[in-house]
């Protein structure tokens, strides 16, 4: 069924700051109190501190309250399939008509196939108990998939999904994504590193700000169209990233997506992106 939401668009405006009113810094103070906030993932968790983290991040897209119109290049079609609340989503993309997902938490990592329509999920490669799946993508003929804390990514090729080969990187793994050339991988931080697909050292590190001010939580990513695309962890918001600068140009907040209705306790955070290049569709 169609979802009564229309996700706004907002371009940044660093020439003006959050107006100081009476309820920003209410707000502000609620913040301050909530020093820190654990964030349990079922049964296995990624526990991170956050101070102020909210006020800050919404104080770095403070602007004029402009919204840009949605897509000088498309339309907003907000539709709902059928997806498996056992499957813990840390990274998606789109190929051959298919949403490819790869999910998280121990025991439970896989990389599978989904047929939209139905939510069909044919598991083609299972991790074992020891890791928790992280980002996926496809580069011509191999698939990638990053660890969370196993500083391991699986190599597999992508018509027979034979693990060919596994690559150590230092530090976590998140989201990935990429250009079709390059790998894009983020760790959790303010930081998108450039990695060769080939032997999987990184490259040029992007480190991306607004209002010139660092963005952390960068989860799950997307390049569409020239960009890149991240889920900001902890939040129901995406930030539009120029790739060249690492400057977030765009913020898509998608506060309201999932009904009040459908919320449980075992609910966790909004994630994963894909892009369908052949109909533009995200």
């Amino acid at each position: 069924p169609a979802l009564k939401f229309q996700p706004v668009i907002q371009p940044l405006n660093t020439s003006q700051s959050a107006p100081n009113t009476p309820s920003a810094t209410a707000e502000k103070t609620k913040d301050d109190l909530q020093f820190f906030i654990f964030v349990f993932n079922s049964y296995f968790c990624k526990i991170i501190y956050i101070l102020k983290r909210e006020t800050e991040f919404t104080d770095s897209f403070a602007g004029s309250g402009r919204r840009l119109r949605r897509a000088a290049s498309g339309t907003v079609d907000n539709g709902s399939y059928p997806h498996l609340t056992t499957s813990y989503t840390q990274g998606l993309y789109f190929d051959d008509g298919f949403l490819w997902e790869g999910t998280g938490q121990y025991g439970a990592s896989a990389i599978q196939r989904l047929d939209l329509p139905t939510g069909r999920a044919d598991v083609l490669v299972r991790l074992p108990q020891s890791e928790f799946g992280e980002g996926i993508a496809r580069v011509k003929d191999r698939i990638y998939q990053l660890t969370w804390q196993n500083n391991t990514a699986h190599i597999y090729d992508a018509q027979t999904f034979e693990k060919l080969r596994d690559v150590r990187y230092a530090g976590e793994g998140w989201g990935l994504a990429t250009d079709g050339e390059t790998l894009y991988l983020s760790d959790g931080s303010e930081h998108i590193w450039e990695v060769d697909p080939a032997t999987f050292r990184r490259g040029r590190k992007i480190t991306v700000t607004a209002a010139g001010r660092p963005v952390q939580f960068l989860n799950e990513l997307e390049w569409i169209e020239g960009k890149i695309w991240a889920n900001v962890y902890t939040t129901d918001q995406i930030v539009i990233i120029d790739p060249a600068t690492g400057t977030v140009e765009g913020v898509v907040d998608l506060a309201g997506l999932l009904p009040e209705e459908e919320i449980t306790p075992a609910t966790d955070v909004l994630n994963g992106i894909a892009y369908d290049a052949a109909t533009r569709r995200i």
